[in-house]
Parts: structure tokens; sequence; C-alpha cells
């Protein structure tokens, strides 16, 4: 926390702190301004803390408040940013390999640290609960007038960016990567911009057809350009299977497309919807049932009915087994649905689950190999048997 840079990098080589200031770029420039181990400051905690603290608020603006004959430059933005940073320090794990970083640009405050959340993320942003990673070190900021002890801290943020009409703050880890992410938008929930942007794409009246929450998804995803599950359960305080049924929702109605990007699925808006739905109808065009009837003749419904349910069904069975034979080909070594789905070229591995996998389950062809069957690490192997 206060000892001499030399002597920490010597103990904690796998540590790195990193600032990053990203706005008002040149052309041909990575960065505005930097903080990293150069030799011109001691690299401690405190010193990062207090330097980088001193770079992120520099630019946010004080109104003029008195507080009794007193003025008050605290705002709600200065504490949200101020909070953000004191949890970077004392959540971070200094025991794995690792960058304390901190990037600030034209429109988003970026902080990310190593390690793990202690607490689930639905209980951090509802507030009430503490438990940091570094208890002493929480305690030397506490005492220095930096953050508190009570969880207070995260709905700190969230309420300054709704004051501001920003975003929601958005809070991940990444399992893979060790890591721990915080992003605070100063980009407003939905512009007046990003709403005639979807009148224009969508056209008035299925615009008018939306719901709230549907608008919201349609508004991130085309400021970000893709959205996935996890950000709009953020957004809209759901769980996965409710925000799932709104982004299918918006799949079925073709507003929402879906592009399959590594393990998780992204869904963006659909910028020629007003041309395919042009196209469909012209396609499907309003036929004369009397008129079509005579010119090719009564043909018996029920009997073409069945005869194509046979047709189809066959096609539908053969389809499946021939999944299935891939899948058991494949999980000769141990595998999980992630890679089973990639092998199969599916962006929905519960779908894969359901249709393909579980009944290979059920006849023994296929067997779990951790006793928590939903475990996210699952992993399959076909059975020698088959």
């Amino acid at each position: 926390m206060f000892g001499k840079g030399l002597a920490i990098r010597e103990r904690f080589d796998n540590i790195r702190l990193d600032y990053l200031d990203m706005t008002n770029l040149q052309p041909d420039s990575r960065w505005s301004d930097r903080m990293t181990y150069d030799g011109s400051w001691e690299n401690n905690l405190y010193n990062f803390f207090t330097r980088v603290l001193a770079k992120l608020v520099r630019d946010i603006r004080r109104p003029f408040i008195l507080k009794g004959t007193e003025r008050e430059d605290d705002t709600p933005i200065h504490k949200a940013i101020r909070e953000a940073l004191t949890n970077l320090v004392i959540h971070a794990d200094y025991m794995i390999e690792g960058v304390l970083r901190v990037e600030k640009h034209d429109d988003r405050f970026y902080f990310s640290n190593p390690g793990s959340l202690k607490l689930p993320i639905a209980d951090i942003y509802k507030g009430g609960n503490s438990k940091a990673r570094n208890p002493h070190i929480q305690s030397m900021l506490r005492m220095l007038g930096y953050g508190d002890n009570i969880g207070s801290g995260f709905p700190t943020i969230v309420d300054a960016c709704k004051k501001e009409n920003w975003r929601k703050p958005l809070l991940c880890e990444s399992n893979d990567l060790h890591t721990v992410e915080l992003t605070i938008s100063m980009t407003s929930v939905i512009s007046e911009e990003c709403i005639q942007q979807l009148r224009t794409i969508l056209g008035e009246t299925v615009f008018q057809s939306l719901d709230n929450e549907e608008v919201l998804i349609l508004s991130v995803a085309l400021t970000e350009g893709t959205v996935k599950n996890s950000l709009i359960q953020t957004l809209l305080d759901k769980n996965s299977l409710q925000v799932g049924k709104l982004l299918y929702s918006l799949v079925e109605r073709n507003i929402l497309v879906t592009e399959s990007r590594g393990r998780w699925t992204s869904y963006g808006v659909n910028q020629n919807f007003r041309k395919v739905e042009k196209s469909r109808s012209k396609s499907q065009g309003v036929v004369d049932e009397k008129s079509r009837s005579k010119s090719q003749g009564v043909i018996d419904e029920k009997s073409r009915s069945k005869s194509q349910g046979v047709i189809d069904e066959k096609s539908r069975s053969k389809h499946k087994e021939e999944k299935q034979i891939r899948i058991l080909e494949f999980c000769k070594s141990p595998r999980t649905l992630a890679e089973i789905a990639r092998e199969l070229n599916l962006s929905d591995r519960y779908y894969m689950k359901r249709n393909y996998i579980d009944s290979l389950l059920e006849d023994g062809s296929l067997c779990a190999l951790q006793e928590a069957k939903t475990a996210p690490t699952q992993r399959y192997m076909a059975t020698e048997n088959k």
C-alpha cells in the first residue's frame, strides 16, 4: 500500500498497475495520457489510487452549490468514480497474475482487476452486503476517507448514473480470464436519435407495437452493434430465462438477428427489416382460393397433410439421427456442451441438449462425467457399448 516501488515489484511481479486516458485522441495516437511503471512515480497502491483518481475527475464539472457557508464540490458522479476506483483496489486478487487497469474514454469509464466476485452480482447491485477480498487495504482507505464497509458503494454508483440518465453501470465477471470488469457509461439510456433510427428501420406500425423492455433491448443493440443475454439481465434486472424469452420473441418477428461469436450468441438489429418483410409479403401474395381450386382441381387436404406429415417426420428423424451419430463420434473424448455446439455449428447449446443429448443420456449412449448434471463445467463422453 505504501511501500517502495522496486520492493513491491520484486514481491508482486505478477501484478501491474495501468491507467490509460483515451479521451480527445489525435490521429494515429493510442492514448492521450498513460500512467504505468516508467520510473516517474513510486509504484505503490496509494500513489496509484490518488494520482488516477485526480486524472479521472479532472474534467467532470463541479456545479456551484453551497452547503451552509461552504462550497459543496463532491457531486454524485465524483462519488461514483471514487467508489469504483476504491472497489478496484480492495477487491483485486494480488496473488494471481493480472493488471489493475483503469481507462478513461470520451463516453465511459472502465475498471478491471484480477480476481472473481465474492458475492452474486444481484446482491452487489442491491447493496447492503460487504465482503472485501482485502479487508486491511479497505480499512486503510476508509481511514483516509475513501469507501465504507457496509455495502453501499455500488448502489452509490448506480444512483449517480440514474440521476444523470446514464445507462446502468455494467458489472461482469470473466471466469476464463479471471477478471472483474466495471463499465460506467456516460451514454443516455435511450437517446432520441436512437428512437428515430428504430422508427426508420422498423416502420411506425411495428415500432408502436413494441413494449418498453423491447425498445430498451433494441436501443442497446443498435448503439453497441450487438447485445447479449447477460447484458440485458443487468439492465432489466431479470434472469437468463426471462431475457431469453424477450430476445427469442424479437428474433421470431425478424426484428433481431442472431450472430454466433465464440461461446455466446449475440443479437443485432435487423437493418433490412422493412425490405425483408416487403419481399416476404410479395412472395406469399394474396391468392383467390376458389379460383386456384378450380384451375388445380380438388385435392384431398387431409390426405396430403397426412402424407406430407409422414415425409416431414421421417426427414426430421433422419436429421436427428445424423446429429446424434456426430455427437457420439465427437464425444469419444470428454466434451463440454459449448464444444459440442461448436462442432455441430449450433448457436443454442441448450436447444441442442434438449433435442439431441438428453435422449442419448437416457438410452445410455452418452454419459455425464460429473454428478451434478447441470454443472457449467459438465462434460459428456460416449459409452463403449455404442
